[in-house]
């Protein structure tokens, strides 16, 4: 074993004592020889010089031995430290597995209350259906809201997650579960959240039919106008067709006028007169009328 490996051996300050005591023994044998011998008193020095420089050499000795077993004692705390390092881990390695553990168990046991609660709540749900279409038909002489109003000869027609529906002997009536008395509440099963989603979908349902009539209307609306339009247009088509027409007739009333008014001129007898004269009256009244109505549909267009 070197020198070196002596002092950095893990055998404690036990062995560094040992080697000291070594050096200082050797220091003094060292300066006893000095002193007697004289091929090594150092040619002319004088022996405190030689003891000086031996014990210079000593405390050079001394102090590396110190600067290693403050190295050897760090090195010890090192290990030690690596060791509580280890045994950490270790323990946090097994904390790890518990808190994995019990991460399972906890989701197992949260699934297991979540499938217990959804039957449950299926349960309820088909209990609340049965109760509720049994209750369909059934007859009460009376029956009384919890704000005192009175409906007498009372059939229940329908109950759904908002109230029941009553025919009475005067109507028909919905009555919220909030009207109701809680005897009522608890037979039928009332469940104010169903009853909140229930009137939220009836308004859902209420704004679609709304949204979809108001559509259905402007629809109606637009082929109505379209519709009229057409008709409009149509009209005075016709209006024109019938305009040419009445104008036709007016001057072939015309020129009937007039060449009756001509052969009038050229008539004798009293009674041949007078027949033309009637005839001609009768066609100046048709043309008046015509122009009239030329006039009339013209006023139109």
């Amino acid at each position: 074993m070197s020198f070196s490996d002596l002092m950095t051996s893990s055998r404690g300050p036990g062995v560094i004592g040992m080697i000291i005591a070594l050096l200082v023994l050797l220091g003094f044998g060292l300066l006893f020889t000095f002193a007697f011998d004289e091929d090594l008193q150092g040619h002319g020095r004088s022996i405190e010089s030689i003891v000086r420089s031996q014990q210079r050499e000593i405390n050079g000795y001394v102090e590396g031995i110190k600067d290693r077993e403050e190295r050897l004692a760090l090195l010890q705390e090192n290990v030690e430290i690596s060791r509580e390092l280890d045994e950490t881990n270790r323990e946090m390695s097994l904390l790890e597995e518990t808190l994995t553990g019990l991460n399972e168990a906890h989701a197992k046991a949260t699934q297991e209350f979540v499938n217990v609660d959804e039957a449950f709540e299926a349960y309820k749900e088909e209990y609340r259906a049965h109760v509720r279409a049994k209750a369909v038909g059934e007859e009460m002489d009376e029956l009384t809201t919890v704000t005192g109003e009175v409906y007498k000869r009372v059939v229940i027609r329908e109950v759904t997650p908002i109230g029941i529906q009553i025919r009475h002997e005067y109507g028909q009536k919905r009555l919220s579960f909030d009207e109701l008395s809680d005897e009522l509440k608890e037979r039928f099963q009332y469940d104010p959240k169903k009853k909140d989603e229930a009137l939220a979908q009836e308004h859902e349902m209420h704004q679609k039919h709304d949204a979809a009539v108001a559509v259905a209307n402007q629809s109606f609306e637009k082929q109505q106008a379209e519709q009229k339009e057409r008709q409009a247009v149509e009209r005075k088509k016709e209006i024109v067709r019938t305009i040419a027409v009445l104008k036709a007739r007016k001057k072939q009333l015309a020129e009937e006028i007039k060449s009756l008014e001509k052969g009038l001129r050229n008539q004798s007898g009293i009674k041949r007169t007078s027949d033309t004269e009637a005839v001609i009256q009768v066609k100046k009244n048709q043309l008046s009328s015509v122009v009239l109505e030329i006039a009339r549909l013209q006023s139109e267009l």
